[in-house]
């Protein structure tokens, strides 16, 4: 079927825990504007895209990758791009970012916005590769709308569940790929690096050694300390949560001699923040989220080095460079005794890096970027019909992968084969989603947004975890 002049934006979505609800805010936006949504699976969006003839497709990154392999296709198929990164707020130096989140930068002349999270990032790119200014927006990313009011009571509900089943509990988040590389991708972080065109001199080849060196020492320095912690706070939890790309077994076995701590990597990182006492981390993301939401942070690394991991997220809370130190003032924060405030000076320092912390949130700015320039209209809108070859095929590989994933996670012996080990990072970075899963999170939006739930919303997969979504036209 074919229908003109239709709007039509695409959210393609890699982490399900760390992105769903994001994309699902802007598509929130762009449905009240008038625009038909498809999001879904990364991985199988642009096959969808480039049959619809027409729309805006908002991606994660911009390396030199995709330009000729996502976004020049999506362009001869009538399909403009746009880049928020994922990535883009927490790396060793910008000189690092350019290197691994950009390359030589062919994918900008292709690309028709970036979208970068602050004026630090924004500024950089722009000068480092003479981009025309109207192609740069400084948005925020949607991940920090979701911090703010009154969006963020959407993790209440889930924070409380967590409580009960767990009480009183200090969050360690981790961020240490490099170091604990998960062996279900079936090759190591320096192969990867290597795969990717990030290794190309023998500077970049040592520089990626050390840093595999660098986080496997954190990666044992945070084992001993989480067990010299929890032994102290007993018999309040230590609750592990490593980065999707981390061996997660690993962690379990080295630490399946403390009865207090557990490895749980499930539900949003946000649900887990909100529900802790405290945050205990080195460079990672969710320092930034819980110094957004207001949590206690206290960073803890003894060998701390700015040139292996972010500057931005070891800037905030307090620092701690011993055992010692940090089972002192989480034990003081657990009595009672010492609360870890916000700086003023913290604040400012961060407006810097991320748009959005007040004022417009950040899909207000992207969607009014797409609409100022008409960016997401289409000629001759075509609708994606379900039953197609694409449909099948895509299904019976999706379904074998989680049948895969499924009994790896079950037996241990067998997660070690490789066909099943890369199953299991798949399912461990997308389980899949259902529409009433994306039904029940847009209303949920919505009545916060509005005091709700969206009037005549249709949802209809046209892919194995892609869905269009629109509301009725009255």
């Amino acid at each position: 079927m074919s229908l003109s002049h239709q709007r039509i934006i695409f959210l393609p979505v890699e982490i399900v825990e760390r992105e769903l609800d994001a994309k699902l805010l802007v598509a929130l936006e762009a449905l009240e504007r008038g625009y038909i949504v498809y999001i879904g699976h990364y991985w199988n969006l642009p096959d969808i895209a480039k049959k619809v003839n027409g729309g805006f497709y908002l991606y994660k990154a911009m390396t030199d990758y995709r330009a000729k392999n996502l976004f020049l296709p999506l362009l001869h198929n009538s399909v403009r791009s746009g880049v928020l990164d994922e990535e883009g707020l927490i790396f060793p130096s910008l000189d690092y970012y350019v290197r691994t989140r950009i390359g030589n930068g062919d994918a900008i002349p292709v690309l028709t916005k970036i979208y970068s999270w602050g004026a630090v990032q924004s500024e950089f790119v722009e000068k480092k590769f003479s981009i025309d200014h109207s192609k740069m927006v400084v948005s925020g990313n949607p991940r920090i709308d979701l911090l703010r009011r009154p969006y963020n009571k959407i993790y209440t509900a889930r924070a409380a569940a967590i409580n009960e089943k767990h009480g009183e509990f200090v969050l360690v988040n981790t961020n240490f790929g490099p170091g604990n590389y998960s062996p279900n991708f079936g090759f190591t972080y320096h192969e990867h690096m290597r795969y990717f065109g990030r290794i190309s001199t023998p500077e970049e080849d040592a520089y990626y050694s050390e840093r595999t060196k660098y986080f496997e020492n954190l990666f044992f320095e945070y084992i001993e300390m989480v067990k010299q912690l929890a032994k102290n706070i007993s018999p309040v939890k230590v609750i592990v949560r490593p980065h999707p790309v981390e061996d997660h077994e690993h962690w379990r076995r080295l630490l399946s001699d403390s009865p207090n701590v557990e490895v749980i990597f499930e539900g949003s990182a946000i649900d887990w923040i909100v529900a802790s006492k405290c945050l205990i981390h080195t460079g990672c993301t969710t320092g930034v989220e819980a110094f957004v939401l207001g949590k206690p942070i206290f960073r803890y690394n003894p060998n701390l080095r700015l040139d292996m991991e972010s500057e931005l997220p070891n800037n905030l809370g307090v620092e701690n460079t011993s055992i010692q130190e940090l089972i002192s003032r989480v034990s003081d924060l657990l009595d009672g005794k010492s609360q870890n405030s916000v700086s003023d000076e913290q604040k400012e320092y961060l407006s810097g890096w991320v748009k959005n912390l007040n004022g417009p949130y950040s899909y207000e700015r992207i969607l009014d970027s797409i609409d100022q320039d008409n960016l997401g209209n289409t000629t001759e809108y075509v609708d994606v019909q379900r039953l197609s070859l694409f449909y099948i095929r895509t299904l019976i590989r999706n379904t074998l992968i989680r049948l895969l994933g499924k009994i790896a996670k079950r037996c241990r012996v067998i997660s070690k084969l490789s066909i099943f080990r890369k199953a299991l990072e798949r399912v461990q970075r997308f389980p899949g989603i259902k529409s009433n899963m994306i039904r029940d999170r847009l209303n949920l939006l919505s009545q916060l947004k509005h005091g709700k739930e969206l009037d005549g919303i249709q949802i209809k997969m046209v892919g194995p975890d892609i869905f269009r979504v629109e509301l009725n036209k009255k």
